[in-house]
């Protein structure tokens, strides 16, 4: 793995964060015996935790009272067929590929009244309404085609990367919970990751999601790492990137323990912690400075 994945995300040099979602009719499982957000599946489960880490994103880019442009956001569905999620939206976003983070936030589908909860500090739990915005909606219908995903996020990343060989390359993370029904996903995975900018290589995580008590398995190695006599774990392992330096240390300290140089981005059998985790550390290029890198300044500013 090339570069040195130090550039930050900032103004004039954005970062590239691109969802692949299984939307396959196995998403509509319950999951894991709890409820996130509407219902209890993992479909259910997926959107809300997608949906905070959009906001979660949006906090991250504020300003005073200005959303600066230090993201461009693609999430991609694939399951009956594979599209992005603005085919659906309304104007402005509607057919759109990647957006803004501002164009985002300030564009969601919907915004839907929950309950949120909140223990005081006597150990009281209290209840409260609130605001919850909505660009990601659950999916359950068809096949796994994320081979077809896979395609679609490399002619995504590659036009990105024509306007931005500066910044911090793409991270692609994608969230399954079974094996691709269109062959083998890991040549198109390959064919992704040699996707780079100035800075290192594309990024592809990659989260399995699992409704079974099965051991879960963080940020591995080596295949010795995975479950045996399973066809699923090490074509992910495959798939996935090696974690680079800053991202390897902020995986050791949100799953407690020692994530080695070369183990890689990848979880098996995960839960909603491990997802939430996983969208975090994908994120975590720190916010830069909002002065542009020095050949990309016009001759005179500081």
């Amino acid at each position: 793995m090339g570069g040195t994945y130090s550039m930050k995300w900032g103004s004039g040099h954005p970062g590239c964060l691109i969802f692949l979602l299984d939307w396959s009719g196995s998403m509509s499982e319950d999951y894991q015996d709890g409820r996130v957000g509407r219902g209890s599946s993992k479909a259910d489960t997926l959107a809300t935790v997608l949906n905070g880490a959009i906001t979660e994103l949006k906090d991250r880019c504020v300003d005073g009272q200005l959303i600066k442009h230090r993201a461009d956001v693609a999430v991609i569905g694939y399951g009956k067929s594979v599209k992005s999620i603005f085919a659906d939206f309304p104007p402005p976003l509607q057919g759109k590929e990647i957006v803004s983070i501002n164009d985002l936030v300030n564009n969601p589908l919907k915004v839907e009244k929950r309950v949120d909860k909140e223990m005081t500090q006597t150990g009281k739990i209290i209840e409260y309404e609130i605001d919850f915005p909505v660009w990601v909606q659950p999916v359950a219908d068809g096949m796994t085609p994320m081979g077809e995903a896979l395609e679609h996020a490399y002619k995504i990343a590659a036009e990105w990367i024509r306007d931005h060989g500066h910044c911090f390359p793409p991270v692609v993370i994608n969230i399954t919970d079974g094996a691709a029904s269109d062959g083998s996903p890991v040549i198109p995975a390959e064919k992704l990751k040699t996707l780079e900018t100035k800075d290192g290589n594309l990024l592809l995580f990659n989260c399995h999601l699992s409704v079974t008590a099965a051991q879960q398995v963080k940020y591995p190695g080596s295949t010795n790492e995975l479950p045996q006599n399973d066809n699923l774990a090490p074509v992910l392992f495959e798939m996935s990137s090696e974690l680079p330096e800053a991202m390897r240390l902020l995986a050791a300290e949100k799953v407690k323990s020692d994530i080695k140089p070369g183990d890689r981005a990848f979880v098996y059998n995960g839960d909603v912690e491990s997802v939430i985790n996983m969208i975090q550390m994908g994120t975590n290029p720190s916010m830069g400075p909002e002065t542009p890198p020095a050949e990309q300044r016009d001759p005179g500013t500081v």
